[in-house]
Formats: C-alpha cells, structure tokens, sequence
C-alpha cells in the first residue's frame, strides 16, 4: 500500500507529516502529493513477518532534508521512528512504528 503525506496543519511543528488514505499504484500519489510511505516487509530476529515504511519524495533529498519530517503511523497515529538510511535520492528513510511492531 501507498499512502500520501499531509501535512498536520494542526501541530506547532512544520515537519509533522499525516499518512492519507492507502492508494495502490505509485503512479497515482507522485502524481498528487511531493511524499509519500510505502510498504516494505522483513523478518524479524523470531522470523515473523514485521511492516516497516519507506519515506519516498517526487523531488531529490539530501540526508539532512531527508532527516527533517516527522511521521505519524498510517495504522496508528503514533509517530513513526526511523530505523534505516536514506537509499537514493528519492527513497528516503525506512520507518517503524514502535506501537504497532511492540505487539507483533
């Protein structure tokens, strides 16, 4: 699943990134939003199966702009924490939500 970044106009910080609703083709959220999550899967050291997100950006990031967004969880609403480093240019940060992965 896909899932677009809003920014939470709520919050006094200006980083702070809401996940929309989940869209299946990449195609269609680059097309309307500059970040976005995506899905990726791993084994954990027990071998279960634990969803982590990839931060993604239409435009190139450096580590230091990469590093600056502050996400909350599309399952939860808890703030993601980032866990992996930034892969191109445009797959930024891998992310994991210490509320939903505690209980898995």
């Amino acid at each position: 699943m896909i899932y677009p970044l809003i920014k939470n106009n709520k919050s006094h910080n200006e980083n702070l990134y809401n996940a929309g609703h989940g869209y299946y083709t990449e195609e269609c959220v680059r097309s309307l939003h500059k970040l976005y999550l995506k899905d990726e899967f791993a084994r954990n050291d027990q071998g279960r199966l634990v969803k982590y997100y990839r931060l993604n950006a239409v435009k190139n990031h450096t580590q230091e702009m990469a590093l600056a967004y502050d996400i909350n969880c599309p399952k939860c609403g808890h703030r993601l924490k980032q866990i992996g480093r930034q892969i191109t240019f445009n797959e930024l940060g891998l992310y994991s939500c210490p509320c939903c992965n505690h209980n898995d």
